[in-house]
C-alpha cells in the first residue's frame, strides 16, 4: 500500500508540474525566468504567464498559495490556476479575476481552503505593470538607477476567507534595467543550514 501511495504521489507530482508553465515569455525588452521546487511530492505553490492571443503586448503573471500541503492543496491548485487563466483570457484585470474566484470559492462551501495570489498585468508598450493582491507576499521591484527596493503594495484578503473580495488595483511603471522578483512563502519560511535566516 505504501510503495502505491508513493507512486501515486510521484504521478501527481507530474502532473502538477505539466500544470506550471512549460517557459517563459518571449518579449522584446524584457526577460523573464521562473522557478519551482515543492516542499513535498505536491503542493499548493502557483505561478503562470498569460499572453492574451488578441492582445500579445500584455502578458499576465500569477503567483498563488493555497493553504495547506499534499494532495488536497494540490489539487485546489489545479482549480485555482484554470479559473485565473480563465478569466485572464476573457478579458478581466487582476482585481475583477481575483474577486470572481473568490466567489468561485465561496461557493464551493465544501472546501475548507483558502488561496493567497498576486495578479499583475504587464503593458509591454508602456511598461506599467497593473496588479492586485489577495493576502500573498507583495512581490519586490529593484530600481536600476538607484538600487531602491519597493514593495509592489496592494491591500486584499485570502480569497475564500470572505463572502466578498474588494480589488485594490495599484499601478507601477518599470524603467529599463528595474526588475520584478515574485515568491511564495517558501522563500520566506526558509533557513539556512545553520537555523537562521
Amino acid at each position: 500500500k505504501r510503495q502505491r501511495m508513493e507512486e501515486e504521489l510521484v504521478i501527481g507530482r507530474r502532473i502538477q508540474l505539466s500544470l506550471l508553465p512549460r517557459g517563459c515569455p518571449e518579449l522584446a525588452g524584457y526577460e523573464f525566468a521562473a522557478g519551482y521546487r515543492a516542499a513535498h511530492e505536491v503542493g499548493g505553490d502557483l505561478y503562470d504567464f498569460i499572453v492574451p492571443p488578441d492582445a500579445p503586448a500584455k502578458v499576465h503573471l500569477i503567483i498563488g498559495d493555497v493553504t495547506g500541503k499534499g494532495v488536497p492543496a494540490a489539487l485546489y491548485m489545479a482549480v485555482s490556476r484554470t479559473l485565473l487563466r480563465t478569466y485572464a483570457l476573457e478579458g478581466y484585470g487582476p482585481g475583477e479575476a481575483l474577486r470572481r474566484v473568490n466567489d468561485f470559492i465561496r461557493q464551493d462551501a465544501a472546501s475548507p481552503l483558502l488561496l493567497s495570489a498576486f495578479y499583475t498585468v504587464l503593458d509591454a508598450d508602456s511598461g506599467r505593470l497593473t496588479y492586485a493582491n489577495a493576502g500573498h507576499n507583495p512581490p519586490l521591484l529593484r530600481r536600476s538607477a538607484t538600487g531602491e527596493l519597493e514593495l509592489l503594495e496592494s491591500h486584499g484578503l485570502l480569497l475564500g476567507a470572505f463572502p466578498t473580495f474588494v480589488p485594490d488595483e495599484q499601478s507601477s511603471t518599470l524603467e529599463p534595467g528595474d526588475f520584478v522578483v515574485f515568491f511564495t512563502d517558501g522563500i520566506t519560511e526558509a533557513r539556512s543550514a545553520t537555523g537562521g535566516f
